[in-house]
């Protein structure tokens, strides 16, 4: 390798590794701030870099935001098909998809509380919302799926989106009446008990 493309390469890492720095220092006030109260000042103070700096990445709060969205932390917990592996009945099925759409919400709570309220105003946090809801109701259709031959109700479907979105969560999780895994049975046996009154009015097993 030549000496200059060396240097490029050095370059080209070295500004990676200072995007990454202000893509993780905007991600952490976000969840402290919100992201319409995070200014690039106290960006550039967070991730130790000038303000030119990260203007010079992000000329403007689109891109930033995108960017932003887009980062899933390494200890966000997963939220996909694999969270139904060795689930047989409906019950159980329903009970693995709460608790992993539980865990999620309590991860993301920080970013999340500002995020339903800035969506109006964001579109790159209204985006992610929508993206959201639309992989919890594919984890619905996996789940309900099986006990209906695939044709889930719409109804069941929209109810489910109520019950395991972000505001219901947030609603059960700050009564002190409930405790966490209170919360998520309650769920898990209200959308179980919807599923099988359903399917005994289609006659089925």
């Amino acid at each position: 390798m030549s000496p200059r493309a060396y240097d490029r390469r050095r370059r080209e890492a070295a500004r990676e590794e200072t995007r990454r720095r202000i893509v993780e220092a905007t991600f952490r006030l976000h969840g402290r701030h919100g992201g319409l109260a995070t200014t690039y000042a106290m960006i550039a103070r967070e991730a130790n870099v000038s303000i030119p700096t990260v203007y010079a990445h992000f000329p403007d709060t689109s891109g930033l935001f995108a960017a932003c969205t887009s980062h899933v932390p390494p200890d966000a917990p997963a939220l996909g098909p694999a969270i139904f592996e060795g689930k047989r009945g409906l019950a159980s099925r329903i009970e693995a998809l709460v608790a992993a759409v539980f865990r999620s919400h309590a991860f993301w709570a920080p970013w999340m509380r500002w995020g339903y309220a800035e969506a109006a105003v964001i579109p790159e946090v209204a985006r992610t919302i929508a993206a959201t809801r639309a992989l919890r109701a594919g984890l619905v259709r996996e789940a309900l799926g099986p006990a209906f031959d695939g044709a889930v109700p719409d109804f069941v479907l929209a109810l489910a989106g109520v019950l395991l979105d972000f505001p219901a969560w947030q609603l059960l999780s700050s009564d002190p009446s409930l405790t966490p895994p209170e919360a998520e049975a309650l769920v898990a046996r209200a959308l179980t008990l919807l599923a099988s009154r359903q399917r005994q009015k289609k006659g089925k097993p």
